[in-house]
């Protein structure tokens, strides 16, 4: 997923650096001034920024980026979309470091509603973005030799 990820955006990895010394240095200043460990809050922040740099960074302009937000498969098929697993697989260390620093499971899952939502709709409205608000994403160049 990271090789698919870095292959079919340009520029992903610096970009994945600076948001990341953009959120996370502030984070560890003010934690650090707690008097708390800075370890979580910084793992957490890197985190987040990279679910933040690859889902918002714009890509390759495809089918999806017509401006239009595609409403998915019907019911639980996306489930069986290797895009849509890849997906919900991006948030998993995310949520995990989340239950770890916060302790509110529940605050997380509703955390995380709120910002795969907010992704969604960013990804649908920011044309700097040249992606379409879907629930299962373009497949990525790697995979495209096996559709």
């Amino acid at each position: 997923m990271i090789e698919a990820s870095v292959g079919a955006v340009p520029g992903l990895v610096p970009a994945f650096v600076i948001t990341t010394l953009l959120l996370a240095v502030p984070v560890g200043l003010v934690t650090k001034s707690r008097g708390h460990s800075v370890v979580q809050p910084m793992l957490f922040t890197t985190a987040l920024a990279g679910v933040l740099t690859v889902t918002l960074m714009p890509g390759f302009r495809g089918a999806e980026a017509s401006g239009a937000c595609d409403r998915g498969l019907p019911g639980t098929a996306f489930l069986a979309s290797e895009s849509a697993q890849l997906n919900v697989l991006l948030f998993v260390p995310l949520c995990f470091l989340a239950v770890l620093l916060f302790r509110r499971p529940v605050l997380v899952l509703a955390g995380t509603v709120l910002l795969t939502s907010g992704i969604e709709l960013a990804q649908g409205i920011c044309p700097w973005a040249a992606r379409a608000a879907t629930t299962t994403s373009r497949r990525m160049p790697w995979a495209a030799s096996s559709a």
